[in-house]
């Protein structure tokens, strides 16, 4: 089991560095989390219940080997910077021109191939 419920009232959390793969899916029960950092890391993709995080308002995925985010992350309506550089994304996301409030986002050193052309129409 995940001993991360013990963790469940913090509101900002750092796993950068950590040489982490995956991600429990009972990441999501951090329900009060505002910020999330989990740079230079070997995550290839977010569990579903990332969704979960409801007050997530910045979050950090820098240095990893995503390719695509969870269709989940349409949930997270909070979330107003989110930095992805470094990763392997070939396309930008779409889920990311859904998001009422993101203001700042980076995708820099990716593989993006395409833009999507909703983009402009945030």
């Amino acid at each position: 089991g995940s001993d991360i419920a013990n963790f469940k009232h913090i509101t900002i959390l750092s796993l950068a560095n950590c040489g982490l793969e995956g991600l429990p899916d009972e990441i999501g029960d951090l329900v009060l989390l505002d910020t999330m950092f989990i740079d230079y890391n070997c995550l290839k993709q977010l569990p579903d219940t990332f969704g979960n995080l409801l007050k997530l308002a910045g979050f950090s995925v820098r240095n990893n080997q995503l390719e695509s985010l969870p269709k989940t992350f349409l949930q997270l309506e909070n979330l107003t910077i989110f930095w992805a550089g470094n990763n392997r994304f070939m396309t930008f996301p779409e889920v990311l021109c859904h998001l009422p409030k993101l203001e700042r986002t980076s995708f820099s050193d990716n593989r993006l191939r395409t833009v999507t052309q909703n983009i402009a129409r945030r």
